[in-house]
């Protein structure tokens, strides 16, 4: 599942590449968070709120780290995912990347790919 404005250029790449469903969402026209991400069984984000609300709601989530740090942040479970690349400057916890946002820009679509088949043991 990827809900539809999500930021992150490279979970729509993903979701893209792996055919996931495109879900629109208005929370606006009274459509609960809850019943959208009940529609679902993974969710591939950026690391965030969503991330840990779909895991509680029994999605396996994908999480695509930058600033924040796995250890501290992940969603719990082995079911779960979490994907970053290590930097020189990460993680720093920042809101605002001083620097190039290289924690973010280094995280390649083929190797997020790659580790997402190995992890669910999905075919090429």
């Amino acid at each position: 599942m990827q809900l539809e404005g999500s930021r992150s250029i490279l979970s729509k790449q993903l979701a893209k590449v792996l055919d996931l469903e495109t879900v629109s969402v208005d929370l606006n026209q009274g459509t609960s968070l809850r019943s959208i991400l009940a529609q679902g069984q993974r969710l591939i984000g950026a690391d965030s709120s969503l991330i840990h609300l779909a895991a509680h709601f029994g999605l396996t989530t994908i999480a695509l780290f930058g600033p924040n740090s796995i250890t501290w942040r992940r969603a719990l479970g082995r079911e779960h995912l979490q994907i970053s690349q290590h930097v020189e400057c990460s993680p720093c916890f920042q809101s605002r990347c001083h620097f190039d946002l290289r924690c973010q820009d280094q995280l390649k679509p083929a190797a997020v790919l790659s580790n997402i088949k190995r992890h669910f043991d999905l075919q090429s």
